[in-house]
């Protein structure tokens, strides 16, 4: 081999090595940017998750007051009845002292 092919092997050697340095290079930028969107992605998914368990917490309490609602609707109707019977007994009465008045 004469110095002109050993010197041109050396610089594919060379050159081949270089494009292999550059490469990695450009793997280890892509690599950092791939881990800066994964820390990215991980806060957004910590956050949702977090609001995701805030609106639970919001819908069980309205949950709640729906069932409160409901409850005092329905004791509401309830002294509704009650009132509405004592009502119709006190006319009732009332109907009969008329009744005994006018037959005086």
């Amino acid at each position: 081999m004469t110095f002109e092919e050993i010197q041109k092997t050396l610089e594919g050697m060379l050159q081949v090595q270089k494009d292999i340095q550059m490469q990695q290079l450009k793997n280890q930028d892509a690599i950092a940017q791939l881990t800066a969107r994964q820390d990215k992605n991980d806060q957004q998914i910590a956050l949702l998750t977090e609001n995701i368990s805030n609106l639970n917490i919001i819908s069980q309490r309205h949950e709640n007051r729906l069932g409160n609602l409901y409850g005092y609707q329905m004791s509401a109707d309830t002294d509704r009845l009650n009132i509405m019977q004592n009502l119709l007994e006190i006319k009732g009465r009332l109907n009969n002292i008329e009744d005994k008045l006018n037959a005086m």
